[in-house]
């Protein structure tokens, strides 16, 4: 993460199994077409990482930020979520604005 802090990264982290399985991590899941170790996407493809590989697949995923900061944007994301110890709810508001 300390590798792309200022960068037009979105980190997320879904944990579906067991007792923290839910319907929207689920969805999370289904809608990646992923489960098990963690799974990093780059423009929607998933970029295959394993334990073998993973130094490799973080030099790409470099690679795919620094070009897509050098393009002009084409659609911007805002994500702002909060979570309450007290009544264990996950809160996420979301914008996008896409742009010509």
């Amino acid at each position: 993460m300390n590798k792309f802090v200022n960068d037009n990264v979105i980190f997320m982290a879904v944990h579906h199994s067991g007792g923290l399985n839910n319907p929207t991590a689920t969805a999370f899941s289904n809608n990646f077409e992923g489960s098990g170790q963690p799974i990093f996407y780059a423009d929607g493809a998933d970029l295959n990482a394993n334990s073998g590989n993973v130094n490799n697949v973080l030099s790409d995923a470099e690679a795919v930020v620094g070009f897509n900061s050098s393009v002009p944007a084409f659609a911007g994301v805002g994500i702002d979520a909060s979570y309450s110890l007290n009544s264990k709810t996950l809160t996420v508001n979301s914008k996008v604005e896409f742009f010509d």
